[in-house]
């Protein structure tokens, strides 16, 4: 699934359809990113602020906020962040993906395409 195709579709359809994701639950939705971006999933839920854990914690949250299950405060608390923390990146997310960003959009392909 491409970015493209990405945008059209529902929201609950954008994190099923071919990620490989099982269901709406935060931790699922962590633990697919991490695997798919071979990550450690305490690194990605620490303080840590490598681009490519902020990249794989942006991605997470974004996926999370997509599914509209959680309030942001229920998200913070998974993610141990503060919501307006969880608003700025669900925000950037959606600016990324607007935008085309090549880093952002590859990283977002990679854990969105599973084969």
């Amino acid at each position: 699934m491409t970015v493209e195709i990405y945008a059209g579709l529902d929201a609950r359809d954008r994190m099923l359809f071919k990620a490989g994701i099982t269901s709406d639950d935060p931790h699922e939705i962590l633990i697919h990113t991490c695997n798919m971006l071979e990550l450690d999933y305490a690194d990605v839920l620490s303080k840590k602020r490598d681009k490519a854990l902020v990249t794989a914690r942006m991605i997470a949250i974004g996926l999370t906020c997509k599914c509209n299950l959680y309030t942001l405060k229920d998200i913070g608390k998974f993610y141990n962040r503060d919501h307006s923390t969880i608003i700025y990146n669900r925000d950037t997310f959606n600016d990324l993906v607007q935008i085309n960003d090549r880093y952002f959009t590859g990283k977002l392909n990679k854990v969105l395409i599973s084969d």
